[in-house]
């Protein structure tokens, strides 16, 4: 589909704070020369001149010679007869000629070549173009400086190309409608009070004489974050092809498995321990107050294309982004979106490219006919949470739901369980002390304010989890850790895990917390990776507790929660024996929950994300 472009150029007009008057009037009245050229206009001078009668009957016949004959000052580039094609400007409406060539080589204000002239000029049509001693946007100039009473002329052994910038290239583009029309279904046209011309008022209403309008797009604001009209901006985009378009989609689409309605769990409605309910308690413990309501085909369509948007532009001016354009790439580069996404798969982008980059105005295009991005980048991200939604078993007093005392304390080499001893896991520690941190943080519990046979529980929502299979980590800290003048005698311990989410008809259900029975959790799949399945306990030794822990297992999802109130819950218990308080630790202490896509897990294992 193609787009009629409905807003109406500008004349470029504005006032330049320059240091002196003399300065400023040089810039904005015409030269004072003995040369009788400088008592005609610009349109006069061309029409008189034998180089520039082709430019003369082009700017004559689209009804424009006004324009130059305006006392306004004015620079012209003039393209001299034969450098040039004058064929395709004489057959072209006049709305185009005006924006394609003459605005194209005019600009407002005096633009003379005195000493060395090293700058960048804005034309009429808004473009921005370089201007040297010799040069004006790479065509060669042939003559400086010929005087005229509304400005001066400058001649071209040519004619400098018309780019239209990447907004405007969405008009035009072939073969990728589903992305132009998105697009441009969230344009928004206003009338620009302060550069339009006020007419009477008709039947109550402000009416304009000369109506300017302004367009503005939601998508490119709050998604893109990029303003592709911007012609002092430049941008590399990435335009999937109709095809790239669709089969992105189908490859989404499973991970969007969104159903109509369901009651979810409100953690602040659970007074007691999640792990205390069997099975067909599911539906009823904290149960939300009303449904969640959810237009299935609207809110997966709308997430994915969102998240094939996020990643299509990058900024020119951030030179990490230097591959996508050079297509030199190596193992470590990573591109930083305008969405602020890191994003790895730049020899998918190279490889995919159709044809050859194009340049615009504003930055470049490179077609796509496969979209390449991994999906870990895009739409299955990596989940990570550090907060607990509640903390059951908090001192006395306290509410059920507040959070406990963030603590931090020092870490060294030293203090990593065996499960880092490979390095598999040094992504973890990337997580919990970016930036090379010896510091850690984590949420805690204090064994000695907990009454009774009350066992400690945190539990996590799993926000924006997708219908796909996960690799979780919970990663336990040490007693021994905190920071304390009070020796800390150390002891044995052990957790136990629980979910609370749904089966594929919204039913809800708990799973994988073992208590003398299996709980149900149908419609998904858990797998014990890191403790003994016959009991769902993860047991540690008062010398293995000595040590940061890390207890991993897999959960798939069987539907989507992304960008709804609801999620799963992983809720985590020490069920250290209450009868013998002096063997077993009974705190817990939890620095993060990372929940990995299966399609990632390969990856993050050997991040290669520049630091």
């Amino acid at each position: 589909m193609k787009y009629m472009n409905k807003s109406m150029m500008l004349v470029a007009g504005g006032m330049l704070a320059l240091a002196s008057c003399t300065e400023y009037s040089d810039y904005n009245s015409a030269p004072e020369d003995g040369n009788p050229l400088a008592n005609k206009t610009l349109m006069e001078n061309i029409s008189e001149n034998a180089q520039l009668q082709n430019f003369a009957t082009i700017v004559n016949n689209a009804g424009c010679a006004d324009i130059l004959n305006n006392a306004r000052v004015f620079t012209l580039w003039a393209p001299l007869d034969g450098t040039y094609d004058a064929t395709q400007f004489l057959n072209m409406d006049s709305a185009n000629v005006m924006d394609k060539f003459i605005k194209q080589h005019l600009a407002e204000y005096s633009h003379q070549v005195v000493g060395t002239v090293n700058s960048r000029v804005a034309t009429m049509n808004l473009k921005h173009h370089d201007f040297t001693n010799t040069t004006f946007d790479d065509v060669e100039i042939k003559d400086v400086n010929i005087p005229a009473s509304n400005g001066i002329m400058h001649t071209l052994n040519g004619v400098v190309e018309y780019r239209p910038n990447l907004y405007e290239y969405l008009d035009i583009v072939e073969g990728c409608d589903s992305f132009a029309d998105y697009i441009h279904q969230y344009d928004v046209y206003s009338i620009d009070k302060s550069k339009s011309v006020i007419g009477p008022m008709v039947n109550g209403q402000q009416t304009y004489k000369d109506t300017v309008w302004t367009k503005s797009n939601s998508v490119m604001k709050t998604i893109l974050h990029a303003d592709l009209a911007n012609e002092d901006s430049t941008y590399t985009l990435l335009i999937p092809t109709n095809n790239a378009w669709k089969n992105a989609k189908t490859t989404m689409s499973p991970s969007y498995n969104y159903i109509t309605d369901f009651y979810y769990v409100d953690l602040s409605k659970v007074s007691a321990e999640l792990s205390t309910y069997k099975a067909n308690d599911a539906g009823t413990i904290g149960k939300s107050d009303e449904k969640i309501k959810i237009v299935p085909g609207f809110q997966k369509d709308t997430l994915m294309n969102t998240h094939i948007l996020r990643n299509l532009v990058y900024s020119n001016t951030n030179e990490r982004n230097n591959p996508i354009v050079s297509g030199v790439v190596t193992e470590t580069d990573t591109l930083f979106s305008t969405s602020s996404r890191k994003v790895t798969s730049i020899d998918n982008f190279i490889k995919n490219t159709v044809g050859e980059i194009e340049e615009m105005s504003n930055g470049y295009v490179r077609h796509l006919s496969d979209i390449g991005y991994y999906p870990w980048e895009s739409y299955e991200r990596v989940l990570s949470f550090t907060k607990p939604g509640r903390v059951y078993g908090v001192p006395s007093g306290t509410k059920a739901g507040e959070e406990v005392e963030v603590l931090q304390t020092k870490v060294t080499d030293e203090t990593w369980g065996e499960e880092f001893d490979d390095g598999k896991l040094d992504f973890l520690k990337r997580w919990l002390m970016p930036n090379g941190s010896s510091y850690l943080k984590y949420f805690g519990t204090d064994a000695t304010m907990i009454s009774g046979s009350a066992r400690a529980e945190m539990d996590f929502y799993i926000k924006n989890a997708m219908a796909t299979k996960y690799r979780v980590y919970v990663v336990f800290v040490p007693e021994t850790l905190k920071e304390s003048t009070t020796p800390v005698t150390v002891k044995d311990c052990q957790w136990t895990f629980g979910l609370s989410t749904h089966k594929t008809d919204g039913t809800p259900t708990l799973g994988f917390y073992k208590k003398g029975a299996t709980l149900d959790y149908t419609d998904g799949t858990f797998e014990n990776t890191s403790y003994d399945a016959n009991t769902g306990v993860v047991k540690k030794t008062a010398l293995e507790n000595e040590k940061i822990h890390v207890v991993d297992f897999d959960v798939e999802f069987p539907i989507c929660y992304e960008n709804t109130d609801a999620s799963p819950i992983l809720f985590v218990q020490n069920t250290a024996p209450t009868r013998n308080p002096t063997r077993y630790d009974r705190n817990l202490r939890i620095a993060g929950v990372f929940c990995v896509p299966y399609s990632a897990l390969d990856y993050v294992k050997t991040l290669k994300y520049e630091k």
